[in-house]
């Protein structure tokens, strides 16, 4: 039976965010086809190559079983069950939507998180997103990385090079929004730059 606990956290950050914890979300378990009763296997998360969790699954009528065993720090192993249940809600225009019904607060959520002993929803845990903690350096630096990632293409040294099928109108709004995030950064940094050397 696999665990949790075990490993590191998953960004070696210090401060428990959803990026650095264990999670099951309901896009994934779709993807495996884990909505059919009676199939049985195991989920992990692995970081730079070593395993950080695993939890053993039996899917059942409405939801799902884990199996799986936890130790807070270096203490001692406990076996624990946990039922998870599916939510279903109807769609505007037809069809459901799933969700995860959150073991603690019975909310319907995308995704559950194991900060401690069981996957329960952030809310419950109070757990922030790491973009809720960013400076407004980082933030507009995380934003102007998101748009180049999403509009040049990937070829060595040449710059603002358009993507392969981005439409021109698109590329030339993006590209000058990335370029407003990239003045407004070395704005930022030339006014802290001039404070400290006040300073000195």
């Amino acid at each position: 039976m696999g665990g949790i606990g075990s490993g590191r956290s998953l960004t070696g950050s210090k401060r428990t965010t959803m990026e650095n914890t264990l999670k099951i979300d309901i896009g994934t378990l779709k993807r495996l086809g884990l909505f059919r009763e009676g199939q049985a296997g195991a989920l992990w998360w692995t970081r730079n190559g070593e395993e950080t969790g695993q939890v053993d699954y039996v899917t059942q009528k409405h939801g799902i079983a884990l199996n799986y065993r936890y130790r807070a720090g270096g203490g001692d192993w406990e076996s624990v069950s946990l039922n998870i249940a599916y939510g279903i809600t109807p769609c505007h225009f037809g069809g459901v939507r799933h969700w995860l019904v959150c073991p603690s607060c019975k909310r319907n959520v995308g995704v559950l998180a194991a900060d401690s002993k069981l996957f329960l929803c952030r809310h419950c845990y109070e757990l922030p997103y790491a973009s809720q903690s960013e400076s407004p350096i980082d933030r507009m630096i995380r934003r102007r990385e998101k748009i180049g990632k999403r509009i040049f293409a990937q070829n060595g040294d040449q710059v603002y090079l358009r993507r392969k099928g981005l439409h021109k109108r698109t590329y030339e709004r993006e590209l000058n929004h990335y370029h407003e995030l990239e003045w407004a950064i070395d704005y930022w940094i030339s006014v802290k730059l001039n404070a400290l050397d006040g300073l000195i």
